[in-house]
């Protein structure tokens, strides 16, 4: 059901974080690319886009190879576009490098960016005033503007901090699940109602702590 799924989706306070950042990173990387009079503003907002993530930390993590790989990507594109100024024919370079890329990301998951990166190197055109191998680098600056705004944008607003909040969560678990042992032997028991209810808060509770 999708409209019990966009439900689900927005009942989610991780998933309205998350998507607003995702947003924020859109909107901000075509904003940078607009001011610094780049051109085809939306690739930046493409680059933020692979580099983002919920936390400031799986961000982070994640930098490091996704730069590289999208530097070897870029790197390979613009080789490509040189090979096709000494007449090698566009398609041929451009299947092939980007083949090779594919190829290579299977065997490093950590390199995935580098095909993409390289695709959207390799399908610069002329535009006015400025030839395809001009493109070719205004994109690797996008490339770059992009993920220099995933990773401000997953700093500034990132409020996860999934050790410290599973520590409490499973404090707080473990605090319910005391207090209604307590209450077995207590003179006045819950009744079937208000002990569905703890079941039912226990299982959002543990669901929560899985996601953690």
């Amino acid at each position: 059901n999708p409209v019990a799924g966009v439900r689900k989706f927005l009942q989610s306070p991780e998933n309205r974080h998350h998507g607003l950042q995702m947003a924020s990173a859109v909107v901000l990387a075509y904003l940078v690319s607009w001011l610094a009079g780049l051109p085809e503003h939306f690739w930046a907002a493409m680059s933020a886009l692979i580099v983002i993530r919920p936390s400031m930390a799986s961000t982070f993590d994640a930098a490091f190879d996704r730069v590289r790989a999208t530097l070897l990507g870029a790197a390979c594109g613009l080789l490509g576009v040189g090979l096709a100024r000494f007449g090698i024919a566009s398609l041929v370079s451009t299947l092939g490098i980007v083949a090779v890329l594919a190829f290579v990301s299977a065997a490093k998951p950590n390199l995935r960016s580098a095909p993409m990166a390289a695709l959207i190197i390799l399908s610069s055109t002329d535009i006015a005033g400025h030839s395809a191998l001009q493109v070719a680098f205004l994109r690797v600056i996008q490339i770059a503007i992009g993920v220099v705004v995933a990773l401000a944008i997953s700093k500034a607003s990132s409020r996860y901090r999934a050790a410290d909040r599973l520590n409490a969560g499973c404090a707080r678990l473990l605090r319910g699940a005391a207090t209604r042992m307590a209450q077995t032997g207590a003179p006045t028991r819950p009744t079937d109602a208000q002990a569905e209810r703890a079941g039912e808060e226990a299982r959002r509770a543990l669901s929560r702590l899985a996601a953690l």
